[in-house]
Formats: C-alpha cells, structure tokens, sequence
C-alpha cells in the first residue's frame, strides 16, 4: 500500500488486508480455494488481486513442491477470475539456482508457470540499481519488451526505458561478470607460477595444487590452462615411460619464436617507390 501511495495511485480505488493487524485470527482461513476467499472477491469484485506472496495464501496441508496438489489449490482460481472479471496477480520468489533462469527460477513450485497464463520476471541489471521486468509468458499476446526502471530514494517507480533483453540475457551476463574477474585472475596466477619455476616449467599436478591453495577452483584452473594452450602460451608435455609407471605429466611457459634475423638486401634491389635523389 505504501508503495502504491507513493507512486502516485489513486487509494480509493485500493484495498488491502492487513494480516498484522488480524488479532482475531479470522483472516487465517483467506487461502486459495477456501470459501472465505471466493466471498471476498465476489463481493469487491476487484479489477485486480494480488496474492504477495504465494506461500501466504496456499493452505497449510498442500505441498507446494507437489505438481498435482499446487494445481488442484489454484485451479479455482481461473473459474473464480472469469466469474468476476478479475484478474489475479501471485507473488512468487525466485530461487538462487546458479545459471537458473525463467521457469527454473520459481521457488517451490514451477507449477505456478504452467497454470499462469502470464509470467513476469523481475530482477537486477548489470547497471547500478537498474531493475527489469522481463515478460517471460504471455498466452494472449506476444512477448512484450522487457521494463527497466529505478527506485528512487522516496520510493518512486522510475521508468528508465526498455529493451528486448529477457530473463535470461541478464541472469547470464551477470553470471559472465562474476566469472571473468575469478578467470583472469587465475590466468595470471598460472603463468606468474610458471615463470617463477625453474626452467618455467612444472609438474600438472603441482601446478593445480598449488593454484588451488592460491583459491582457485578446479574448472577454473582447467580452462584457463586450455585457453592459454590453445593461445600457445603453456604446453604440455611428458616425461618417463607409461608401462614403467614412471609418466609424469609437466605443463610450461612456451619460449618466444625466434626473431627472423635482419637481413639486408642488396642496393639494386627494386622498391615500390622513388628513390631519393643523389
């Protein structure tokens, strides 16, 4: 309510329960699909209802992780919406899955995107405090353009314009930025380690630990020594004889190519330009 206040919406028109207030408990039966909420909304009628957030309105005994039991609870809401003419707008959270975006993004239940018939996703830019709503579903229209805006220091909405970026474009740039930073970082680790080793050179397994006791990771360390051999800054090569047991494994700073040696041509030699007068 105050957000909507400070946003500028006209309060006549809002209405809202205040569960903190409910000291009498009779608000503690306004769940999906109970008989107090169908009373409710017929009677108000309202052109909108949002539910913030889900878990607030599903009943206690429904699994929110069970796909039958979270559509059995929300079904009566579709019959209830076109009854009325309102349309019910849930809050869900997103999950802190790594690399997750979209559907895979809803906490609890992905079911909540099968049985919506549109879905927005919310979250954060690269951009310092540039926020996105991202139209992920829309079984009515087509995709629309995704929503940037800010919140200022009073708690209005500030449109900063749109873009055709989604969901998934932001989730995966602002993985690529967390990752590159630990990428070079390792990439400079590495081959300051094999410059500081004798002949630059250094056993495989030696060279992982220590990166790794440096706070690298694994994968890190695996692609970064990819990458700089494919660059043709290390190679590896091995040493011993594999039915002895005596292989081992080195990595090492490739030396520079030579510098082609100067050679200078004889004075007849013909050039593609004037030469300078005597």
């Amino acid at each position: 309510v105050r957000k909507l206040r400070q946003a500028g919406a006209n309060m006549g028109n809002i209405l809202a329960m205040d569960m903190a207030a409910d000291a009498a408990g009779s608000l503690k039966n306004f769940k999906f699909g109970s008989p107090d909420l169908k009373r409710v909304i017929s009677y108000f009628k309202p052109a909108l209802c949002i539910f913030d957030p889900v878990q607030g309105f599903v009943p206690p005994e429904i699994n929110m992780g069970s796909r039958n039991a979270m559509r059995d609870c929300l079904a009566p809401l579709i019959s209830l919406g076109e009854d009325v003419g309102c349309t019910f707008l849930i809050i869900a959270h997103s999950n802190k899955r790594k690399g997750a975006f979209g559907r895979d993004r809803i906490a609890d239940s992905a079911d909540l995107w099968d049985i919506s018939r549109s879905v927005i996703m919310a979250g954060y830019t690269g951009e310092h405090g540039t926020r996105y709503l991202s139209n992920e579903k829309n079984n009515y229209a087509r995709l629309q353009d995704t929503v940037l805006f800010t919140i200022d220091d009073s708690g209005t909405i500030i449109k900063e314009g749109e873009t055709w970026k989604k969901d998934r474009d932001f989730i995966q740039e602002s993985a690529v930025a967390k990752t590159a930073p630990k990428r070079e970082d390792c990439r400079e680790c590495m081959i300051d380690t094999l410059e500081a080793a004798p002949e630059h050179s250094m056993k495989t397994d030696d060279l992982i630990k220590a990166l790794q006791m440096a706070g690298h990771s694994p994968t890190a360390i695996r692609r970064v020594r990819e990458q700089l051999k494919s660059e043709g800054i290390v190679e590896t090569y091995a040493t011993g004889s594999a039915r002895q047991k005596t292989r081992a494994w080195y990595v090492r700073l490739k030396p520079p190519a030579p510098e082609p040696a100067f050679q200078e041509l004889p004075y007849e030699t013909p050039v593609p330009f004037d030469s300078p007068s005597a």
